[in-house]
């Protein structure tokens, strides 16, 4: 499986960093993980307050904000700014190296139907060489066969009663089954689970990555009354693009297509976990959560709809310029096109 990284940056004690492989960290090492990069080991955050991606050991696809304190794993991704990590497990006591284990430890249990040949095949080996050194004399004396028509014809028999394919018709299949689909992303606990899915008439599926992209985007938009609409995507573009949030680039893709006006370059200061902040035209702008942007004067139509958004189970984010709240916008992961595909094959 290619999501933990073979290499981690190392901070010595006098500060400076090396490339060190990642399976030789121990407890109390620190580690800085960039932007973009996968964290090389289990650890609590020293240092930094940003997004971590997780969906490769959730399937969550939205990013969880982590800060100083909190706990981050092995394999999941940095996605803006750096961070400084104390590593507090070895490599093979990490969340990451303990679903290995699992898929390795999935390889060698047996299904109940390899449990049962394996219990059969003693019996049916003697059995079959039982049968074949009769048959290698019998049919002469009996039915007068020659010498060599009977070594023949019980040579034939041993071939198409051998144990051989019998033994290894399941446990092969399964086996490769199992390695394959971990290297696909589809971890399989053992192979009576497999044995099982042939029998089952109900399937449950993960949302996140496996019915949906993973990936948000707008599909609700709410203006406040009077608001120019032109002026307002101009806006959410040009602040979103300036972040690395995977909310704000939802936003601003869909900005985007609405945008009429040269885009200009806008600071932002973002508050992790709740939004951006920006001064754009001699305005105050606040993108993000109803605790950090839905707290001015607001529209009674948005807010309704805004809850009414939340409770069908959308992200909103609000949007405020100056003291007011003029927008809000719902969000949610789309489902993948084959899905419906899969889902009527699976029927």
């Amino acid at each position: 499986m290619s999501i933990a990284p073979d290499e981690a940056t190392l901070i010595e004690k006098d500060g400076t960093t090396i490339q060190i492989a990642a399976s030789s960290l121990t407890p109390g090492d620190r580690i800085m993980v960039k932007a973009g990069e996968r964290i090389a080991a289990d650890g609590v955050i020293l240092s930094g307050n940003k997004c971590v991606d997780e969906s490769a050991l959730t399937g969550e696809s939205i990013p969880q904000e982590k800060g100083q304190g909190e706990d981050v794993f092995a394999g999941t991704v940095n996605l803006n700014g750096s961070l400084t990590v104390e590593v507090t497990k070895h490599n093979e006591e990490t969340l990451f190296h303990k679903i290995i284990k699992l898929v390795e430890s999935a390889q060698e249990s047996v299904s109940p139907s390899q449990a049962f040949i394996e219990k059969f095949e003693g019996a049916y080996v003697k059995g079959v060489l039982i049968t074949v050194a009769i048959l290698m004399v019998l049919p002469h004396f009996v039915l007068g066969w020659s010498m060599s028509e009977t070594f023949y014809r019980a040579m034939v028999f041993m071939v198409v009663a051998s144990p051989c394919a019998l033994v290894a018709s399941i446990m092969p299949a399964a086996l490769s089954l199992i390695s394959n689909g971990a290297r696909n992303g589809m971890l399989v606990k053992g192979s009576v689970f497999l044995e099982k899915l042939g029998t089952s008439s109900m399937i449950a599926f993960d949302k996140t990555g496996t019915i949906t992209s993973g990936k948000p985007a707008v599909e609700q938009v709410v203006m406040a009354k009077g608001q120019d609409e032109s002026a307002f995507y101009q806006a959410l573009y040009q602040i979103e693009s300036q972040s690395n949030h995977p909310l704000a680039k939802a936003i601003s893709d869909m900005a985007k297509e609405h945008q009429t006006e040269r885009s200009v370059h806008v600071t932002i200061e973002e508050t992790s976990g709740f939004g951006v902040k920006a001064q754009l035209n001699g305005e105050t702008w606040r993108i993000g959560k109803k605790d950090f942007a839905g707290k001015a004067s607001i529209d009674r139509e948005i807010e309704e709809t805004g809850d009414d958004l939340s409770a069908q189970g959308y992200t909103v984010v609000y949007v405020q310029k100056g003291e007011e709240v003029v927008g809000c916008l719902g969000l949610k992961d789309q489902i993948r096109p084959e899905a419906k595909k899969n889902d009527s094959r699976t029927k």
